[in-house]
């Protein structure tokens, strides 16, 4: 276990680097407005006994997380306008408890006001498991920090700055053959946007393996620089069918469907449905921030 004052120095990096401020920015600006109200004069407290009500229910001991809920509790995910209720809440930690049987939250405390408390988070007892035969760290999915605002003893409102806020279970029994192998490369999960329409060719330095998690995506590859790009389409038997994409052409993809792109490999995606896409990006090298092919 972490001593507090390493916690404290966790918190201060972050800080420094200014995720904290941008987090506070994004929920000010974006977020619902808040309401002044009675706070609680015992935030960490109340926030402790709220992850400890995580962890059990995590654990399948009942749902005793429910009486630490407010009735108008809202959770939200980090860099998104989506927001989800109690049920929602409860449906992520499902699936963490799902993907990472065993795992427990470890969580370190600190108020930042009266009401408004931050969460490092770390996890402990987690079986090492993967997203489409790949692995992937439990903390990607629960989120090294949370934000929750207590409002009378009780958690009214969320925020996660997790890649995946547990939203995995779709992909739990589908098996690809990877054409390079994955366990000597390091691994970064995270969730992406894309454009609407038709924009220029990007490119990424590492291996990308894109996982559609909701909406129609279409894709075209340019030349591939080392492996052929391929392309999986999940079925009811929980195997995924895979197939070469040949270069400059078109694929839609659907949610449980996947494509890899090599490293340095040009591509276009875009959305092609009318439903907003979500996708899930597995990084093999450097972190993913599009930019303009070479």
């Amino acid at each position: 276990m972490r001593h507090s004052a390493l916690v404290f120095a966790s918190i201060a990096l972050i800080l420094m680097s200014g995720f904290v401020l941008g987090q506070l920015w994004y929920l000010e600006s974006t977020g619902p407005r808040w309401i002044s109200v009675a706070s609680s004069a015992n935030a960490e407290e109340d926030a402790e006994d709220f992850y400890r009500a995580v962890n059990a229910y995590i654990a399948g001991n009942g749902d005793g997380l429910r009486q630490h809920l407010h009735p108008d509790f809202v959770t939200h995910r980090s860099g998104s306008s989506w927001t989800g209720d109690a049920e929602d809440y409860r449906h992520q930690l499902d699936n963490i408890r799902a993907l990472f049987p065993g795992v427990q939250i470890h969580a370190e405390v600190l108020t930042l006001n009266n009401s408004m408390v931050s969460v490092a988070l770390g996890v402990q007892d987690a079986q090492e498991r993967g997203l489409a035969g790949i692995e992937i760290d439990a903390i990607d999915v629960i989120g090294r920090l949370d934000f929750v605002r207590i409002e009378r003893g009780l958690v009214i409102e969320h925020w996660s700055s997790a890649a995946l806020a547990g939203q995995v279970s779709a992909y739990q029994e589908v098996s690809i053959d990877l054409p390079f192998p994955a366990g000597t490369l390091q691994t970064r999960v995270q969730q992406i946007t894309i454009p609407s329409t038709v924009g220029s060719m990007l490119s990424h330095p590492g291996h990308l393996v894109v996982l559609v998690e909701s909406g129609l995506v279409s894709v075209k590859a340019g030349k591939a620089t080392s492996n052929p790009v391929v392309v999986w389409r999940g079925n009811r038997s929980g195997l995924a069918e895979s197939q070469p994409l040949a270069t400059d052409t078109f694929v839609s993809l659907r949610p449980t469907d996947a494509i890899y792109i090599p490293a340095r490999t040009p591509f276009q995606l875009w959305e092609s449905g009318n439903e907003a896409a979500s996708l899930i990006a597995l990084e093999f090298g450097p972190r993913f921030s599009p930019a303009p092919a070479p």
